[in-house]
């Protein structure tokens, strides 16, 4: 390549510095188009940086060589050889460079930029073909990898330091009360008039998320694996919910946990103030004017999922998992004449910290929360 020719960094290269930046650790550099990722000194960190500007590939080694005058010009223009034999430095006018960085552009442009890289590191990702018998041979010994390593055993949570328990339905008592059809159910408008009572609510969390049945997979160190009314990929049922109960007749105003091992609402923590709560779910107020008598919040535990997937697809199958759950809780309540509008307009900090998990959200995050019932006031 002439040493006049335009480069740049590629549009897939992300950058990630050691905790301290200043120190002489390496730096991380992840190729999301080719899902390729390397460890690097800090002297090629600088020198991909230098190219965040298409620039003549020999002013940009002269201007690394000024930044870094240690470095000698053989190692520099070694080091921009790699970077270019591995695709994350490009020729400025390459058609397939320039053409993702114009779509690019427009993902930023519109606010989605984590989207993006996310897009982008979950793309075509390669999976074992189940079509070839070998595949589940594989599949099998890659899971008593896993469980000899640490046992599959996260299936439930619970709050043992919970102030209050009220015990819900059996789940099968609770779906008995179900009794018209699902085309009824779903055609059906839920009254606005009836008051919410806790009977409901705890026949609704029951129904969604009470456990039907079991059944133990193959190897030792795994427990049993849970099945529910929605469908959960793996039967790894991540999504957990959470009751912020402020106007349902027969429950004390509080923040409730599911616990889906004995169908039991877990009172966690007390209510914020009313303006405040309203503040933390915003976008559940979008249905109607009238007061919602709760909100219920779904969450994901990540590890779950990442326990048994270990790959980059794993975060999207979380989200497939609480839209199934959503919509089963909207057709139970439906069935129970209970309104249910679900929204992502809440306050991940504050529920977080509301349900005492980390504010971050990387070991358990919230996913999105609904506005349930309506008090007897505005009935």
């Amino acid at each position: 390549m002439s040493v006049e020719t335009l480069v740049r960094i590629a549009p897939g290269v992300r950058l990630r510095p050691p905790p301290n930046a200043w120190s002489n650790d390496r730096w991380h550099v992840v190729d999301l188009t080719s899902r390729r990722e390397k460890l690097i000194s800090p002297a090629v960190a600088a020198l991909l940086v230098t190219f965040f500007r298409p620039g003549p590939l020999a002013v940009r080694l002269a201007e690394m060589l000024r930044w870094w005058p240690q470095s000698k010009p053989e190692q520099v223009a070694g080091a921009a050889s790699v970077l270019l034999d591995a695709g994350m430095l490009v020729p400025a006018d390459d058609p397939d460079a320039v053409e993702t960085a114009e779509r690019h552009r427009r993902w930023h442009q519109r606010g989605w930029s984590a989207a993006l890289d996310h897009h982008m590191t979950t793309y075509d990702y390669p999976y074992f073909d189940y079509a070839q018998v070998e595949a589940f041979d594989l599949d099998a010994s890659m899971m008593a990898g896993y469980a000899r390593a640490r046992p599959d055993d996260d299936r439930y949570k619970s709050y043992p330091a919970a102030d209050e328990r009220i015990a819900g339905p059996a789940t099968s008592a609770a779906l008995a009360r179900l009794s018209c059809p699902v085309r009824t159910a779903w055609s059906n408008e839920p009254s606005r008039s009836v008051p919410t009572t806790a009977e409901d609510v705890l026949t609704l969390l029951s129904a969604v998320f009470g456990q039907v049945r079991s059944r133990r997979p193959k190897g030792p160190n795994r427990v049993p694996l849970i099945r529910k009314t929605s469908p959960s990929g793996g039967a790894r049922h991540p999504v957990e919910a959470y009751l912020f109960a402020s106007a349902i007749d027969g429950l004390r105003p509080g923040v409730y946990h599911f616990a889906t091992r004995d169908n039991q609402l877990e009172r966690i923590g007390d209510l914020v103030a009313p303006d405040e709560l309203r503040r933390m779910m915003t976008g559940a107020h979008r249905y109607r004017s009238a007061e919602p008598a709760g909100y219920l919040v779904l969450t994901g535990v990540w590890s779950r999922n990442m326990y048994r997937y270990r790959e980059p697809r794993t975060y999207r199958t979380v989200f497939m998992d609480a839209g199934h759950v959503a919509a089963t809780t909207e057709l139970v309540g439906r069935g129970l004449g209970l309104p249910v509008f679900w929204h992502h307009g809440i306050d991940d900090e504050a529920i977080h910290r509301a349900i005492g998990v980390p504010v971050n959200g990387l070991s358990e995050g919230v996913i999105f929360g609904a506005a349930i019932g309506i008090t007897a006031a505005a009935s």
